[in-house]
């Protein structure tokens, strides 16, 4: 997944792939706020990336991160 700062540098924040027997790899779910969007791998680990930082974090940590977050 890439990015477009407001210079016009693309940065790539995620990577993904895709493959026959699963599909694709990165999921995007949504914003939480202009700041936050939130987004998924394959592996269910949900990251939140922050538009004014650059900066990408963990949403969930341990148990929590298996659960299906979206709205």
């Amino acid at each position: 997944m890439k990015v477009v700062g407001p210079n016009g540098v693309v940065r790539e924040i995620a990577y993904g792939h895709y493959e026959n027997c699963e599909g694709n790899t990165l999921y995007i779910t949504g914003w939480i706020d202009e700041q936050h969007l939130v987004f998924r791998d394959h592996s269910f680990n949900y990251r939140v990336f922050e538009t004014s930082t650059g900066n990408t974090a963990d949403l969930f940590n341990g148990e929590e991160s298996m659960r299906i977050f979206d709205w």
